[in-house]
C-alpha cells in the first residue's frame, strides 16, 4: 500500500513537473515573440520615417508616376531585414469627405453642389462596377454623413444593423462602411500598382504578393478614401476609378489619359482637351472632380522576420512645414 501511495506521489511530481517545463517553454516563446516584435516596430518606424521623408521631398505642382514615392511596392533587404514597402497617395481614391456640405451650426441643410452631384454620379457608376447596389448604398451612404434625418430618395436614416443609430457626421473611418446599409464588400480584384497601370508590370521592382500590397481580393480601402478634400488625382487614379468619373468616359479614353501620364503628369484643363477622343464639354466637366496633385499619403510597411511580423500603416498629410499623421495602425 505505502508503495502504491509513493508510486502515486511520483507519477502526479512527474506529470507536474512536465507541465511546468511546457508553461516554461510557452513562456519563452511568447517572450521571444514579444522581443520580435519591439524589434520589428523599431524597424518599420525607422522605414517609416524614410517614406516620408521622400514624400516630403517631392515638391513639384503635380504628383504622378514619375514621382519618386510612386515607384509601387518595393522588396528590400534593409540592415539584415526583410521589409515590404509601399507608398499610395489618397487623391487617387474616390472621396468620401466632400459628398456633403455640413450646414452652420443650427442651420439648414446646404443642397449639393454641382460637383458633389457629379462626384456622387461617379461614386454610383464605380459601386455597379464593384456590384453593390449602386443607388441605395450611395442615398444611404449619404444619409449617414449628413447632419438632419430626413433620408435621401432610396436611402435610410437607419443603420445595417437593425435599429443601429446611424451617425449623421462625416465618415472617419472606411471600417464604418460595414454599418450600413447597401455595402457588402467590393466585387473587384485589388488595382494595379501605379508604375504598372497599363503595362502589368513594375519595371526594376519584384512586386510583393502579401496581402494589402496587390494581389487577391481587393477592400475599401482600395478605391475609397475619408482623407482627401473632394477630388481626384488624375495622374494616379486606377482604370476603373477614371471609367466612373464620367458617364461618357470610354475604356479608349482611359487608356488614351493612361498613357499621356506615363509620359509626363497632366496639370491642367488644357492638357486634358490635348489628350485623343476628350472634348472641351468632357474636359469641363471632369476638371471640376479631378486634381493633379496629392496632399495625402498612405505608407504601409510589413518586417517579415520572424518571430513577431510586424505590419504597420499610416495616413499622414503631407505639409512641407508640419506633416501631420492622421492614422497609425499596427498589427
Amino acid at each position: 500500500m505505502v508503495i502504491l501511495v509513493v508510486l502515486g506521489m511520483l507519477l502526479i511530481a512527474l506529470s507536474f513537473s512536465t507541465q511546468l517545463a511546457n508553461v516554461a517553454s510557452e513562456l519563452d516563446r511568447q517572450q521571444r515573440i514579444l522581443a520580435g516584435r519591439e524589434t520589428n516596430y523599431m524597424v518599420a518606424r525607422s522605414a517609416f520615417e524614410l517614406a516620408l521623408q521622400l514624400v516630403q521631398a517631392d515638391d513639384n505642382d503635380t504628383d504622378g508616376p514619375g514621382d519618386l514615392w510612386a515607384t509601387g511596392p518595393q522588396q528590400l533587404d534593409w540592415e539584415g531585414h526583410n521589409l515590404r514597402v509601399e507608398v499610395q497617395d489618397e487623391e487617387r481614391r474616390l472621396p468620401l469627405s466632400g459628398l456633403v456640405t455640413e450646414p452652420p451650426e443650427g442651420g439648414q441643410p446646404a443642397d449639393p453642389s454641382p460637383e458633389q452631384l457629379a462626384m456622387r454620379a461617379a461614386l454610383e457608376r464605380f459601386l455597379d462596377r464593384a456590384g453593390q447596389p449602386s443607388q441605395r448604398a450611395t442615398a444611404a451612404l449619404i444619409d449617414w454623413i449628413d447632419s438632419d434625418s430626413q433620408p435621401q430618395p432610396g436611402g435610410t436614416e437607419r443603420g445595417e444593423l437593425d435599429g443601429f443609430q446611424i451617425k449623421n457626421a462625416p465618415i472617419d473611418s472606411l471600417y464604418e462602411l460595414r454599418y450600413i446599409a447597401g455595402w457588402g464588400n467590393p466585387s473587384l480584384p485589388r488595382p494595379r500598382p501605379l508604375a504598372s497601370a497599363g503595362t502589368g508590370e513594375v519595371e526594376g521592382v519584384d512586386v510583393p504578393t502579401e496581402e494589402g500590397l496587390q494581389t487577391g481580393n481587393s477592400n475599401w480601402s482600395d478605391w475609397l478614401t475619408p482623407y482627401s478634400e473632394g477630388k481626384v488625382n488624375i495622374n494616379t487614379a486606377p482604370e476603373e476609378i477614371l471609367l466612373a468619373l464620367d458617364g461618357d468616359m470610354t475604356d479608349a479614353l482611359v487608356s488614351e489619359i493612361i498613357t499621356k501620364r506615363q509620359e509626363k503628369a497632366l496639370a491642367s484643363e488644357q492638357d486634358l482637351q490635348e489628350i485623343t477622343g476628350i472634348n472641351p464639354d468632357l474636359a469641363f466637366r471632369l476638371n471640376r472632380l479631378v486634381t493633379y496633385k496629392s496632399r495625402h499619403f498612405r505608407i504601409r510597411i510589413v518586417v517579415d522576420d520572424q518571430p513577431g511580423r510586424i505590419r504597420l500603416e499610416a495616413v499622414v498629410r503631407r505639409d512641407q512645414q508640419n506633416p501631420r499623421v492622421l492614422s497609425w495602425e499596427v498589427n
